[in-house]
């Protein structure tokens, strides 16, 4: 940091070292970023949009099959939540390919996983998700990842479909006490797409219920009657016309 004339200038070389550490990180140090960073998510993408097309073009050129899940797949099916990292589904054969590809040649690894890499430019952190392996605790159960070239494109996108997700978030949420954060995400989307019962019937019968009772939930609250909300000044209007027609002044206490 030097000064000039009283004001503090950042030299280029703290910039930059600021820009080296992990994405994350960054969004830990300073909440101004995280708000421009959840602005340009909706708009031109920001360091995310970027780092996901980026990483798309590299994929389709090794042909390899992917589908976006987790928070930005969240996104695309409507609901609006930051998130700090990619997702991204792929055949788990497929990940030897990636590495050999990409690690060292604009991406990093990532230490303590052989799943995850990071833009060396942006430093968002990706993290790979194999088809056939299980959310939430990792042990086997009824709902597993699917293979990424079953799914659909939403805008152009390979992104989970809307009956998948909710499956893959629901067996999470159930089975990972760390994990209730997918349960949040599907509430979410029961309120932004009206998911009612006769969505449940297309569920898997292993988180059919869970999906109720997150349904249950809503009902509940939005049958809840709302407290009226009254502004101050509002609020002392009506007291004023009150005593007016009881035949009271209003005097300052």
């Amino acid at each position: 940091m030097i000064r000039v004339h009283g004001l503090n200038m950042t030299t280029s070389t703290s910039r930059r070292k600021d820009r080296s550490r992990a994405y994350e990180k960054q969004l830990g140090k300073s909440f101004a970023m995280v708000l421009r960073e959840a602005g340009a998510l909706y708009g031109d993408g920001g360091r995310l949009g970027e780092t996901y097309k980026r990483l798309v073009t590299r994929l389709r050129a090794l042909d390899i099959s992917h589908a976006l899940i987790g928070g930005y797949a969240l996104i695309l099916l409507g609901v609006r939540r930051f998130t700090e990292d990619i997702d991204v589904l792929v055949r788990p054969d497929d990940m030897k390919t990636l590495r050999k590809e990409l690690v060292g040649i604009g991406y990093v690894g990532v230490s303590g996983t052989a799943k995850s890499i990071r833009d060396a430019e942006t430093r968002v952190r990706i993290d790979f998700v194999t088809s056939g392996s299980y959310p939430g605790d990792g042990k086997p159960k009824p709902v597993a990842f699917p293979d990424p070239a079953s799914l659909s494109t939403k805008s152009g996108i390979h992104v989970v479909d809307l009956k998948t997700f909710v499956e893959l978030k629901l067996a999470s949420g159930m089975t990972a006490s760390n994990r209730l954060q997918d349960l949040a995400d599907v509430q979410r989307l029961i309120d932004v797409h009206h998911l009612s019962r006769k969505f449940a019937a297309q569920l898997h019968p292993y988180v059919r219920g869970k999906f109720m009772e997150l349904v249950r939930s809503a009902e509940d609250s939005h049958s809840t009657p709302a407290v009226p909300h009254y502004s101050f000044f509002g609020l002392r209007r009506r007291l004023d016309r009150a005593r007016v027609g009881e035949g009271c002044g209003y005097s300052h206490v």
